[in-house]
């Protein structure tokens, strides 16, 4: 076993040399065996062995890898000359080998991208029918059966086993954050040895069972990861509820986040941001799916999803994925995202969200009290309330758990879909009819946003929209709706909040109608003495609206520097809106003793904080060169909004 760790960059190097071999003539006919092998890869733990069967048909090579009743269909499979390279682009591995010259052995390696570079495991394989872990032994008894299983380190989860008359045993692991897909193996004797690869996961686990029938075992996973576990029989083994793990607690609104779409026919990084409020992914019921596309679990709930989608979206059920991807790249991030919709017939949005990392999916999409697994599923109705969020995923390998889930979750979108819409427009018609733009460079402009409603299903809106000095006029004429919190248009989307009276734009802070001249945040009143005892409030409302107004009086002195005591210690708050909303105050007044605290924020897991932590230094960029470097450093941002800031940042330095 060897490990490698390169830039992830390096991947798409020797991707390309692949590519490259790949286009050389192929081998003549029988220079590599079809049929059968016995595939291996070397792990600490010794030898993870699975099925592997290849077959040449109509001049092209397929590969089928096997575990136990799963058999997986691999048509990324290239041979040139003694070279052979089977491909798993959905999962950025590969297994690169070369063939005896009988054409009946392989060794090489496979290769994975990680986050910190690629892992690589060694391979060998032998065209020859043979179990998959040799047996000397009888079996002792019978494993078949629901299992309590306590691994060391990951603490429960549920082994559920069948087992035929010559110890061949199927399985899988049930675990809170999703199963371990199909295990394969065989009891020799006390000796249970299982394992599955699927291009993803490198799972091996081997155990004995003791004179009281309790198995001690031992786990690896991939080039490192390593644990003891027990378990003991219990036909009543089961997992918490994953319906009940995860709570639905918003910290913003929907239309709050904003993130880069995925063209699925376009290369290169997404080009144009989405919020989710966006009229283009409302639906009578919404499943919100937090995935990954190097999590094998999200690509068996894919299967599912594509189901739903063609049965129920001409009801109204809309799908919108939302990735978290290894790496650092947008341009690779986004090209995985490709290869995942194309693998599964992706017909729904799929945006960019984040780093495959639980904490930060956390901080990037605020709506759950944690992300606990991916996949998470939530589904909303069409007013954004929810209806179930689900940890996780049973695929196929739980057998009747799987069933169960699928059951469950379409009667809750049925029921959802079924649900009475209500009047969209009741909201809508709340707004004053006049109101004005207040600019966050302090201009308080004359222009209006006005809604005729009229008939009651359709709405026209004309606004102006007003820039810093010189009024820029757009007329929007289209269909204007309200659902949930989100205001949308024509093609602008707002936010919609009633409790601080002001409809705000998610894209930038200081963008916000307010329904009169003269007060940025009318529900902060104009007591400056009530600001500042709102700034220590536990309400974000209080906190947020109280920022605004006190840096519109800081401020309003033609944007010269102002002192922000008070505001400072709110650039460390944990609700994303008084830290966007502390984080533009910081930007407006000039405040550059916030510059080091706003650098740090400019690599937020949060896009809508990263972006308003670029735009305020941008507006101190000409006064402080470390302000410049780190905006310029942004301009490779996933975020298409944060990088469009930073490469039109007017630097007299950097430049572009």
């Amino acid at each position: 076993m060897r490990t490698l760790r390169r830039p992830i960059a390096a991947l798409a190097a020797s991707l390309a040399v692949s590519a490259a071999l790949h286009a050389q003539d192929p081998a003549p006919p029988g220079a590599l065996h079809e049929g059968a092998w016995r595939a291996v890869l070397r792990l600490a733990g010794g030898e993870l062995p699975f099925g592997l069967e290849l077959r040449r048909d109509e001049g092209a090579w397929r590969a089928v890898i096997v575990n136990g009743p799963e058999r997986i269909a691999v048509d990324d499979l290239r041979v040139t000359g003694t070279a052979v390279v089977i491909g798993f682009p959905h999962y950025a591995s590969r297994i690169e080998a070369r063939v005896d010259g009988e054409g009946r052995r392989l060794t090489g390696t496979w290769t994975k991208a990680s986050g910190s570079g690629e892992t690589a495991l060694g391979f060998d394989a032998v065209a020859v029918e043979a179990p998959r872990f040799p047996r000397e032994h009888v079996p002792e008894g019978s494993v078949a059966g629901r299992w309590r299983m306590q691994l060391a380190e990951s603490g429960e989860a549920v082994l559920v086993l069948t087992q035929d008359d010559a110890g061949t045993v199927h399985g899988t692991v049930e675990t809170p954050t999703g199963d371990w897909r199909h295990l394969a193996g065989s009891l020799d004797a006390a000796r249970l040895r299982l394992s599955v690869f699927d291009g993803a996961h490198a799972f091996l686990l081997d155990a004995r069972r003791d004179l009281e029938g309790v198995l001690h075992g031992e786990f690896w996973s991939g080039a490192s990861a390593h644990e003891a576990w027990t378990a003991v029989r219990d036909d009543d083994a089961a997992l918490p509820d994953a319906f009940t793990q995860t709570r639905f607690l918003p910290r913003v609104a929907l239309a709050d986040i904003v993130l880069p779409l995925v063209e699925p026919a376009v290369g290169g990084p997404p080009a144009r941001a989405l919020s989710l409020g966006d009229a283009a992914l409302a639906g009578r019921a919404r499943l919100l799916v937090l995935f990954g596309t190097w999590c094998p679990n999200c690509h068996d709930e894919a299967a599912t999803l594509r189901r739903w989608h063609e049965r129920f979206q001409a009801r109204g059920l809309a799908i919108t994925g939302l990735a978290f991807e290894i790496g650092d790249d947008p341009v690779q991030q986004a090209e995985q995202l490709r290869r995942f919709a194309t693998r599964h017939g992706v017909a729904w949005p799929l945006l960019l969200a984040g780093t495959a990392d639980k904490r930060s999916a956390g901080a990037s999409v605020p709506l759950l009290d944690r992300v606990r697994a991916f996949p998470t599923t939530i589904l909303l109705a069409a007013d954004g309330s929810p209806r179930a969020v689900h940890s996780g995923w049973s695929g196929p390998a739980t057998g009747e758990a799987h069933e169960r889930l699928v059951a469950g979750f379409t009667q809750a979108i049925e029921r959802t879909l079924e649900e009475p819409v209500a009047d969209r427009f009741a909201e809508l018609r709340a707004v004053e009819d006049h109101a004005t733009l207040w600019h966050e460079h302090g201009t308080f402009a004359g222009g209006d946003l006005a809604f005729e409603i009229d008939p009651p299903r359709s709405a026209v809106a004309r606004h102006r929209v007003f820039g810093s000095g010189r009024p820029v006029i757009r007329d929007v004429t289209g269909n204007a709706s309200l659902l949930g919190e989100t205001l949308c248009v024509g093609e602008r989307v707002l936010v919609f909040d009633r409790e601080a009276g002001v409809l705000r734009d998610p894209l930038d802070w200081g963008r916000r109608f307010t329904p009169h001249r003269d007060r940025p945040a009318p529900f902060a009143g104009e007591d400056p003495a009530q600001w500042r005892r709102m700034l220590d409030s536990a309400a974000t409302l209080e906190r947020r609206e109280a920022i605004t107004a006190l840096a519109a009086l800081r401020g309003a002195a033609m944007g010269a520097p102002a002192p922000l005591d008070e505001v400072l210690p709110l650039l460390r708050d944990p609700d994303p809106l008084v830290l966007r909303a502390a984080i533009w105050a910081a930007g407006r007044c000039h405040e550059r003793r916030a510059i080091p605290t706003l650098i740090e924020l400019t690599a937020h897991a949060d896009a809508g904080i990263r972006r308003e932590a670029v735009r305020a230094l941008v507006r101190m960029g000409r006064e402080d060169e470390r302000a410049e470097r780190a905006v310029l450093a942004r301009r490779a941002d996933p975020d298409p909004t944060t990088a469009e800031l930073a490469r039109d940042a007017p630097f007299p330095r950097g430049g572009r």
